[in-house]
C-alpha cells in the first residue's frame, strides 16, 4: 500500500513537472484530465511538503483558467483540507524547534508563507463570482479562518515561542504577519458573496461559527496593532450579523463580540490616560496616537450600538459588559476629573466622537429588564474596587430618569441606590467639576455640579412618582436623613424641600410635626439633630399662616433645647417667632441665674455649659431683629453680667474654668452691642485676666471678642477711655502670644477692629506697647510683603517668623549623593567647597571621633554648629552680601564672648 503511494505521488509529481512546460492552451486542453489527478492525490493525505507543493502548483497554474463553477468547487474541497493540515504541521514543528536550529525554523516558515499565498490565491479566485452558496465551499470558510487565527495567534506568542532567537526569524514572521493580515481582508470580502440557507441547520451552524471566528480574528488584529485590518473584519461581521439578523437573533451568543468590543475600547482610553500632559498641552506624536484611539472607540461603539439596536431584548449574558462600558463612558466623559488636565481638543474629541454614544446605547438597554437588574445588582457589591461611584451615580441617573414602564416596577430600588451611592461618591461630589444643567423657564442652558445634576433629576423622578410609590419614598427620606452621612442627608432634606414646594401646605405641615417629633427623640450634638433642625427651618416657611401657628404651638408644647429653636428663629425672624423668643431668652436666663444661685450643682454648670455652646448663632438672630431691645433680651444681659463678675480668677487656667470661659465668651461675642459702656468696661477688666493666665483655648476666643468690638457702636461716656486702652492693652497681650495659632487670630483681631472702628488710635497704641520686632512683623502682615530669605539663611527662619518653634534631638547628617541647591545657585561655590574640605575634616573621621564614648552628645552640636558656622562665614565673604555695621559688631561680640568662654573652659 505505502508503494502504491509513493508511486502514486512519483507519478502527480511527474505529471505536474510535464505541465509546467505547457503552454496555457496545452493547460486549458489538458485540464479537465490533469484536474480530477490532482484532487484524487491531495485526497489521499500526502505529506505536509508534497501536498502544499502540489497545492501551490495547481493553485498558481490552474485556478486562472478555471470558472467558479462545480469543477473549481471539488478542486477546493480536496485542497484546502490538505491546506491546513499542511500549516498546522509547520507551526508545531515551528514551536518544537524555535530554540534549537533556527536555519530549519525559518525553512518551516517559509511553507507557512507558501499556505498563506495560496489561501490568498483561493480567495481572489473566488471574488470573481457575483454570489456562491455556502452548500458549495462548506470546508472553506472554517478552514481559512482557521489559518488565520492559528497565524495570528503564533505572531501574538512570537517572542514567548522564540525568545532571544526572535531577532532571526523577525523578517519571516513579518512577512507571515502581512499575508494573513491581507488573506482576512480578502476574506472578509468574500463575506458578502455567500449566501446561507434560513431552512438548513448546517448552513446556520456554518454561520455562526464564522461569525464567532471574525470576532477572534478582529481581536487578534487589534492586539497586534493593526487597526486598518482590525476595522474591516468588525465591518464585515456587522455587515453579515445585519443581513442574517432575523435568523441569527435567537441563536447568536453576542457575550463574545461585545466584550471584544468593549475590552478595545478600554484598552485605548486607558491609554489615552496614561499618555503625560504637562500645563494641557501634549506632544505631536501623542497627539495623532489620541486621535488614532479616538476615531477606533467611536467605531467600536458605533458596532455596540448597532448591535444593541438589531439584538434589542435577546442581549443574553451581554448586559455586564455593556454595564461596564457605560460606567467607563461616565468616568471619561469631560465633567469628570480623568480629562481635566487634557487639551480642549482632546476633550471635545472624545465627547463628540465617544461619549455622544451613551445615549443611543442608552435607548435600546433601558427597556431590556435584564440589563436594569444588573445595573442595581453592581451597586451591591460594596467591595469592588473598579467602580468609580460618581459614574455609577450618573448611570443610574441616566437610566431611571425619565422613566417608562420597566424602569417604573423598580422605582424604589433605583431611590434607594441612589441613596446608597451618594454616601460612596464623596470624592466625585467634592471635586469642581460642571457638566450641562436642564433648561427651564426660556433661560440659557447653565453649568451645574454634580450634585445639582442628581439633584434636579431625582426631583424630576419624584415629581412623577405614582402614590403607591410615595409612602416608600417617606420613609427612604427618613432613613437617609437620620443615617449621620452627609451627602446623603442633604439629598434627603433637599428633595423633602421639593416635595414641600409642590405639595400642599397640609402635606408640609404633617412632614413638621413628623421632624419635631423626631427632634425630641435626638441628642442635640449629634449630625442627625443638625441635619433635622436644619431642614424644619427651610419647610416652615413654605407653610400657610394657619398651618405656620400650628406648628410652632406644637413645637413650644413639645419643648427643645436652644439648637433647635434657633432654627426655626433662623428662617423666622418676625412677629410670628417673638413669643418663642421670649421663651428661649427666659428658659436660658433661668439656667444662669440657678447656676449663680447656692443651689447650683455640677449637672446644672455642664447644662449651661452645653447651652452656651449653641448660643452664638441664636444670638446673632436676636441682634438683628427689631426685638434686639426687648425687656427679656435686658435680663438676659444682666445674667451674662453676673456670670462674668462670678468668674474664679484664681482658678484661670484650669480646664473646666477655661471651658466655661470660651463659651461665656462666645456669647457674649454675639450680644456685645447690647451691653452698656459700663458692662462692657466690666467684661473687658474680666478679659484682662483671661489674657495673662488662660489657656489658648481662651485667647481664640479673647481674639474674637476683640474683633467683633470693633463693630460696636461706643457711646462718649467716662468710661470709654478706660475701655479702649484695654482693648489696646489686651490686642498687644494676644500678639505676644508665643502660640502660632493664637498670633494669627490675634493678627485677624487686629485688621477686623481696624476695618469697623472709629477709635483707631487704640491701634497705634497697641504696636507701641509691642517690642521692635514684634512692630516689624506686624507692619509687615498688614503691608502683605513676603519674608525675604538673605542668602545662606535657613528657610526655618520663616517658621521663626510666625512664633513657631521647631524642636527636635540631634541626629547624625547622612551622607547624600546630590549637590545643595545653594552650590548650584552661586557660581564660585565650587571653589568655596575646595576650602571648606581642606580646612574641614572629612565626614567620617568627625563621625569616627564623636562615636567615642567619652564625649557626650553636646560636644557633637557644637562641633556641627561651628561647622556650619564657618561655612555660612565663607559664603558670606565670596559671595560679597552687604551687612549693616551693627550686624557687623554683633557677630564679632559674639565671637569675642565665645572666644573667652572657651578659654575660661581650658583653663
Amino acid at each position: 500500500m505505502e508503494c502504491q503511494e509513493s508511486q502514486t505521488e512519483v507519478n502527480v509529481l511527474s505529471l505536474l513537472a510535464e505541465a509546467a512546460e505547457w503552454t496555457d492552451e496545452e493547460t486549458l486542453q489538458n485540464l479537465s484530465k490533469t484536474l480530477p489527478i490532482v484532487n484524487d492525490f491531495l485526497r489521499m493525505t500526502p505529506s505536509p511538503e508534497n501536498g502544499l507543493q502540489v497545492t501551490r502548483f495547481a493553485f498558481g497554474s490552474f485556478l486562472p483558467h478555471l470558472e467558479v463553477d462545480k469543477n473549481a468547487f471539488d478542486f477546493f474541497d480536496a485542497a484546502v483540507p490538505c491546506l491546513k493540515t499542511a500549516f498546522d504541521e509547520f507551526l508545531q514543528d515551528c514551536k518544537r524547534k524555535a530554540k534549537e536550529n533556527v536555519d530549519q525554523v525559518n525553512e518551516l516558515l517559509q511553507q507557512c508563507i507558501l499556505v498563506v499565498e495560496c489561501s490568498n490565491l483561493a480567495m481572489q479566485f473566488l471574488l470573481q463570482a457575483e454570489r456562491i452558496t455556502i452548500e458549495n465551499v462548506r470546508n472553506l470558510p472554517q478552514i481559512v479562518q482557521y489559518i488565520i487565527n492559528l497565524s495570528l495567534d503564533h505572531c501574538k506568542d512570537s517572542e514567548h515561542t522564540y525568545g532571544s532567537h526572535l531577532q532571526l526569524v523577525k523578517d519571516s514572521l513579518f512577512t507571515l504577519f502581512r499575508l494573513t493580515v491581507e488573506l482576512s481582508t480578502q476574506f472578509a470580502h468574500i463575506l458578502s458573496k455567500l449566501t446561507f440557507d434560513s431552512f438548513s441547520e448546517d448552513d446556520m451552524e456554518i454561520l455562526l461559527g464564522v461569525c464567532e471566528q471574525l470576532c477572534a480574528t478582529a481581536s487578534s488584529l487589534s492586539q497586534l496593532s493593526e487597526i486598518r485590518g482590525c476595522v474591516v473584519v468588525w465591518r464585515a461581521y456587522t455587515s453579515l450579523v445585519n443581513q442574517h439578523c432575523g435568523n441569527l437573533i435567537t441563536r447568536m451568543d453576542l457575550r463574545t463580540p461585545l466584550v471584544a468590543l468593549t475590552e478595545e475600547i478600554r484598552d485605548g482610553l486607558l491609554l489615552l490616560a496614561s499618555i503625560p500632559v504637562k500645563n494641557a498641552t501634549m506632544d505631536e506624536k501623542d497627539q495623532k496616537v489620541v486621535q488614532r484611539i479616538i476615531k477606533m472607540s467611536s467605531f467600536c461603539l458605533k458596532v455596540i450600538i448597532a448591535l444593541c439596536e438589531k439584538f434589542q431584548g435577546y442581549l443574553r449574558g451581554a448586559h455586564s459588559a455593556l454595564v461596564s462600558l457605560l460606567l467607563l463612558l461616565f468616568r471619561f466623559s469631560p465633567e469628570n476629573m480623568t480629562l481635566q488636565n487634557y487639551p480642549s481638543i482632546v476633550k471635545k474629541g472624545i465627547e463628540q466622537q465617544v461619549i455622544f454614544g451613551i445615549a443611543p446605547l442608552l435607548i435600546h438597554l433601558r427597556d431590556d429588564e435584564e440589563f436594569i437588574k444588573m445595573v442595581l445588582e453592581i451597586g451591591e457589591d460594596e467591595t469592588r474596587i473598579d467602580i468609580e461611584w460618581g459614574s455609577y451615580l450618573q448611570l443610574l441617573i441616566a437610566v431611571c430618569v425619565p422613566h417608562n414602564t420597566v424602569t417604573m416596577m423598580h422605582t424604589c430600588s433605583f431611590l434607594t441606590r441612589i441613596f446608597q451611592t451618594m454616601e460612596k461618591s464623596h470624592a466625585s461630589l467634592s471635586f469642581p467639576c460642571m457638566m450641562n444643567g436642564v433648561m427651564f423657564g426660556g433661560r440659557p442652558q447653565s453649568n451645574v455640579t454634580l450634585y445639582e445634576h442628581v439633584l434636579t433629576h431625582v426631583c424630576a423622578l419624584v415629581g412623577t412618582l405614582e402614590a403607591i410609590h410615595f409612602e416608600i419614598l417617606e420613609q427612604l427620606l427618613v432613613e437617609w436623613l437620620l443615617s449621620g452621612k452627609t451627602w446623603p442627608a442633604l439629598l434627603s432634606a433637599d428633595i423633602w424641600c421639593f416635595v414641600a414646594r409642590y405639595g400642599s401646605s397640609e402635606l408640609c405641615k404633617c412632614h413638621c410635626l413628623v421632624l419635631i417629633d423626631l427632634l425630641s427623640c435626638i441628642p442635640p450634638p449629634s449630625h442627625q439633630h443638625l441635619v433635622t433642625a436644619s431642614l424644619l427651618s427651610r419647610l416652615i416657611p413654605k407653610l400657610c399662616l394657619n398651618h405656620k401657628q400650628e406648628v410652632f404651638s406644637n413645637f413650644k408644647c413639645v419643648g427643645h433645647s436652644i439648637p433647635a429653636w434657633y432654627s426655626i428663629m433662623q428662617g423666622e425672624a418676625n412677629d410670628s417667632v417673638e413669643e418663642l423668643t421670649r421663651d428661649v431668652l427666659q428658659a436660658c436666663t433661668e439656667k444662669v441665674n440657678v447656676s449663680l444661685s447656692r443651689k447650683a450643682t455640677e449637672q446644672t454648670i455642664v447644662s449651661l455649659l452645653d447651652e452656651l455652646e449653641y448660643l452664638t448663632p441664636l444670638f446673632l438672630v436676636f441682634t438683628c431683629a427689631r426685638n434686639a431691645a426687648a425687656p427679656f433680651v435686658e435680663d438676659f444681659t444682666k445674667a451674662l453680667l453676673q456670670l462674668w463678675i462670678r468668674i474664679p480668677v484664681d482658678h484661670i487656667g484650669c480646664s473646666v474654668v477655661d471651658l466655661m470661659i470660651s463659651s461665656l465668651l462666645k456669647a457674649t461675642t454675639s450680644v456685645l452691642s447690647c451691653f452698656s459702656n459700663n458692662q462692657l468696661l466690666q467684661i473687658i477688666s474680666s478679659c484682662e485676666d483671661c489674657c495673662t493666665k488662660g489657656s489658648a483655648v481662651v485667647w481664640v476666643s479673647v481674639c474674637d471678642l476683640l474683633a467683633t468690638l470693633g463693630r460696636c457702636h461706643l457711646s462718649q461716656s467716662s468710661e470709654l477711655s478706660s475701655i479702649l486702652c484695654l482693648i489696646s492693652n489686651e490686642l498687644s497681650l494676644m500678639l505676644s502670644s508665643p502660640n502660632p495659632l493664637v498670633y494669627q487670630c490675634a493678627l485677624d483681631a487686629f485688621v477686623a477692629f481696624g476695618q469697623h472702628t472709629a477709635h483707631e488710635e487704640v491701634l497705634s497704641v497697641c504696636l507701641e506697647r509691642c517690642e521692635e520686632g514684634l512692630q516689624e512683623r506686624v507692619t509687615n502682615y498688614l503691608q502683605q510683603e513676603p519674608h525675604v530669605l538673605l542668602y545662606g539663611q535657613s528657610r526655618n527662619i520663616l517658621l521663626q517668623n510666625q512664633n513657631i518653634t521647631c524642636s527636635f534631638s540631634y541626629k547624625p547628617k547622612l551622607q547624600k549623593d546630590f549637590k545643595p541647591i545653594e552650590d548650584l545657585i552661586s557660581p564660585n561655590n565650587k571653589c568655596h567647597d575646595m576650602l571648606v574640605e581642606k580646612e574641614r575634616p572629612s565626614k567620617r573621621c568627625r563621625e569616627d571621633e564623636d562615636s567615642s564614648p567619652e564625649k557626650p552628645t553636646n560636644i557633637k552640636s557644637l562641633l556641627d554648629s561651628l561647622y556650619d558656622s564657618f561655612g555660612v562665614m565663607k559664603k558670606i565673604k565670596d559671595c560679597n552680601i552687604m551687612m549693616e555695621e551693627t550686624e557687623i559688631d554683633r557677630v564679632k561680640d559674639l565671637l569675642q564672648e565665645m572666644v573667652c568662654t572657651w578659654e575660661m573652659k581650658a583653663k
